[in-house]
């Protein structure tokens, strides 16, 4: 069972045959969540016997479909089981259920977004910061489970036209960016964007940020301390910090840190 935006469903005839009508009949393509199998069909429909018979006597309930596939006693009651659990998460206000994801991505791309955060961290931080402490088993955690390899802003995790080919998405034009940049980068201060809301935001929580980069414990981790925020004056039009972040896209800022508390509680606890 898998949990995904309906307009990721269409690789699977069920999720194809809904993401249609909703297109057609309501022009909805994106922003409902689905819930499907991707096991394949091992039976066919239940076969009619007798081809004279009234087939509203093959019907297991009224107004239901007249032949069905066959089904384990068990399956429906587990998907209302997972549905029910999303929907309660939904509405305690915690980040949602995210079951396996449904689509693929190659060993390439998440090289290639490791060497794009290093290559960042070291041209916006240089010999300031440690070198990056993060490496491919996170990378393929961030962007494959974490944030579905969608930009933070797509908080629908709706697929758009010609981002995803069969199984498969693209990832291009997306890079990971420390979400506040006094912090360093870890799984739980990373979020994915788009190269130029990478910049936007960088520019956002950069500004003014001096590091001073000290020896922890007896382990040897390294954190920082003393950052220091130097804020020159600056009028509406100059973001300075990440609470104009929070000020300015409450939703995104809202969305971004839960899913931040989730990779917390996933990775670290």
């Amino acid at each position: 069972m898998r949990f995904c935006d309906v307009s990721e469903a269409a690789a699977y005839p069920l999720g194809r045959d809904v993401k249609t009508k909703l297109k057609l009949q309501y022009g909805i393509t994106g922003g409902i969540t689905v819930l499907l199998s991707t096991e394949k069909p091992t039976c066919k429909l239940v076969p009619v016997p007798d081809p004279d018979a009234n087939p509203l006597d093959y019907q297991i309930v009224p107004n239901f479909r007249v032949r069905t596939i066959p089904v384990l006693g068990t399956t429906p009651a587990a998907f209302g089981m997972a549905a029910a659990g999303y929907i309660l998460c939904r509405l305690s206000g915690r980040p949602p259920l995210q079951s396996e994801p449904i689509f693929m991505l190659n060993g390439k791309q998440y090289g290639e977004q490791l060497e794009l955060l290093r290559e960042r961290e070291g041209e916006r931080w240089g010999d300031k910061c440690p070198p990056c402490p993060l490496d491919l088993d996170d990378v393929t955690y961030m962007l494959r489970e974490l944030w579905r390899g969608m930009s933070a802003t797509n908080m629908k995790q709706e697929v758009y036209p010609g981002a995803q080919k069969g199984l498969m998405r693209s990832t291009n034009n997306l890079v990971f960016t420390r979400w506040d940049a006094s912090k360093i980068a870890t799984v739980d201060n990373m979020v994915l964007l788009n190269v130029e809301e990478a910049d936007e935001h960088g520019a956002t929580t950069l500004e003014g940020v001096l590091l001073n980069v000290v020896e922890a414990d007896e382990h040897g981790a390294t954190t920082l301390e003393g950052v220091l925020l130097n804020v020159e004056e600056a009028d509406e039009h100059d973001a300075t910090t990440l609470e104009e972040v929070k000020k300015n896209k409450p939703e995104f800022y809202k969305y971004v840190e839960s899913m931040l508390d989730c990779a917390r509680r996933q990775h670290y606890y």
